[in-house]
Parts: structure tokens; C-alpha cells; sequence
């Protein structure tokens, strides 16, 4: 099968369909400042060393590939795509990528709404800029929403693909009117953060409804407020209340019900889990666990022994 030719006279290389067998990387980059873009908008960038001032994430092994990338999501009423297919795999119209010396260029059309994404790392310049351009090629008004996305990554890549019980916990941004500030461990462990920057304010941040369609949902906040709020002793006096974090509230939840599966005279008596990560807060998991385990009556008032 052809997935794409050489053009000799932009000294491109012209990819004719998203489909190719593993993820078509461009190079990016100059002096300081480098990204890794595929054929579908997917890869990541860093700022002079992949590793350790890796500035977004990309999993290798993820199923599926190339997941994770410089994405632009728009909603034509009820329909979702974007340019480089993957992930929605949306099927287009028409597409065409072009993988240029510095920058790529991903064409697409759905539906009579044309889209053209470049991306470029300038020279003097430590960034990676997009350029979207929209094209309504009907005779109609359309009325669209656009949505960029990227990951972050906590900076080392290694550490971020591997420790995730800690780093799932950790990271911390700042929102500005048309910008995302990474600012996990700043001033704290390093000297650096990281810009996800618009030309224009956002109408809104996805992270919020995250929160309502989540740690907010109705029976969900009430569980919490009755079982994951712990107010610990304190030597000054001061009143301290600690709420769960998003892992901390679904591992205790997860957690009772494996034991609840494995209590016996019906189960094995092997419920639970074990994992040691620093700093993704094990001992409150445990206090948490053990409160759920306390009220749970099928237990029949069982005896915990709880080591920290």
C-alpha cells in the first residue's frame, strides 16, 4: 500500500493518508527548543533534554499508538473531529499531511469545513507555534467550537511514565484568561514551568467540568463529605482537615470492594492490594479504607490492624 511521495520541488514529503503503520515522526527544532510531530498531530516537545525538561507527555506503549500529541478538536453540531484523525478517527473527507525541513503541515476536510494546522519551532524562540486555519466551504453559515488540547508531562519522562500513583497527584497548574501555566514543583524542586498560550481568551477549561462531572456529582460529594474528610491531632492547636485526593478516594473505594469480593465464607480471603509509592499518600488511603471498612456491616465489626 502507498501512503505517501516525495515532493521534489517543496522538498516535502507528502503523507495521502493518516492510516500508516506506525506513526510518521517530523523533527522539529533548533538551538534549544525541540518537538517530535506525527502524521496525525501526534508526539511531544522538550526543552534541551527529552528526559529530564520533557514538557509534554507521549506514551510509547499506548493502545492506542500515538494518543497523545498537539490535538485541535472542533464540533460542527453534533459531529466531533480533528485534522490529524487520531484519536476521535473521525473519518475525513479528504487529508494530506506535509512533513516539511523544521515544520508539518496537516490538511483535512469534513463535511465542507476545511482545516489546516502548521506547526513550527522559530528560530530564537523556545516554543512550538500552531497555526490553525478554518474554512467554511459551503454556501451556509456554520457555527463551530474548537478545542486544543496537549498533556503536560511532570517533567522527568521516565518518572512520569512509571510513577504514576505519585504523579497523578502532584501536578499543578495556574489558569489565566488565555493561557495554561504548568507550574508542578516550581520554586520548590526547580526553576522552570512550562505555557500553553492562546491568541485568544477561552470561553472555558475542560478541568472544571471534570471537577462537577466528578469529585461533585451528587452521591459522590456526600460520600465524601461522610467518609473522606479526616481532621488530625495537631501540637499548636490549630484545626487541620485533610479531604481526599481523586486517588486516594477511588484506591479506598476499589480497595473495599476487592475485599468485599474476597471475604470469605464466599471469597478467598485475598482481598486487598499492595503498592509503595512515595509520596502518593498511602497512609491516608489506609485511614480512609479503614473507616469504609469499620461502617461496612456485611463485615461484621471486624478488627483492623493498621501499619504505617
Amino acid at each position: 500500500m502507498k501512503y505517501g511521495y516525495f515532493d521534489d520541488a517543496l522538498r516535502e514529503y507528502v503523507i495521502t493518508t493518516p492510516r500508516t503503520p506506525l506513526p510518521w515522526i517530523n523533527y522539529l527544532g533548533c538551538e534549544d527548543f525541540f518537538a517530535l510531530v506525527s502524521n496525525t498531530a501526534g508526539g511531544y516537545c522538550f526543552y534541551r533534554d527529552a528526559r529530564l525538561r520533557r514538557l509534554t507527555r507521549y506514551r510509547y506503549n499506548n493502545s492506542p499508538l500515538d494518543s497523545e500529541g498537539f490535538r485541535v478538536y472542533l464540533r460542527d453540531g453534533n459531529s466531533v473531529w480533528n485534522p490529524g484523525w487520531q484519536p476521535v478517527q473521525a473519518e475525513p473527507d479528504s487529508y494530506c499531511c506535509r512533513q516539511g525541513l523544521g515544520y508539518t503541515i496537516i490538511e483535512a476536510e469534513k463535511d465542507s469545513i476545511a482545516v489546516r494546522q502548521e506547526m513550527l519551532v522559530p528560530r530564537g524562540d523556545n516554543c512550538l507555534l500552531i497555526r490553525l486555519t478554518l474554512c467554511n466551504n459551503s454556501a451556509e453559515p456554520r457555527k463551530l467550537q474548537v478545542f486544543p488540547y496537549l498533556e503536560f508531562c511532570l517533567w522527568d519522562a521516565n518518572d512520569d511514565g512509571t510513577n504514576f500513583q505519585r504523579n497523578y497527584s502532584i501536578g499543578e497548574v495556574e489558569i489565566a484568561p488565555n493561557a495554561v501555566y504548568h507550574k508542578t514543583e516550581y520554586r520548590e524542586r526547580r526553576n522552570h514551568y512550562s505555557v500553553f498560550w492562546s491568541d485568544r481568551p477561552a470561553d472555558g477549561i475542560d478541568s472544571l467540568d471534570t471537577m462537577i462531572q466528578g469529585m461533585f456529582r451528587k452521591e459522590r460529594l456526600c460520600d465524601i463529605i461522610h467518609n473522606f474528610i479526616y481532621f488530625p491531632d495537631t501540637d499548636n492547636g490549630k484545626r487541620v482537615k485533610v479531604v481526599a485526593s481523586y486517588p486516594q478516594y477511588f484506591a479506598a473505594r476499589k480497595l473495599l470492594a476487592n475485599l468485599l469480593t474476597h471475604s470469605k465464607p464466599a471469597g478467598d480471603g485475598k482481598g486487598g492490594t499492595y503498592f509503595g509509592t512515595t509520596g502518593c499518600g498511602k497512609s491516608f488511603i489506609m485511614l480512609f479504607l479503614t473507616r469504609l471498612i469499620i461502617h461496612e456491616t456485611s463485615l461484621h465489626s471486624p478488627t483492623v490492624l493498621l501499619l504505617t
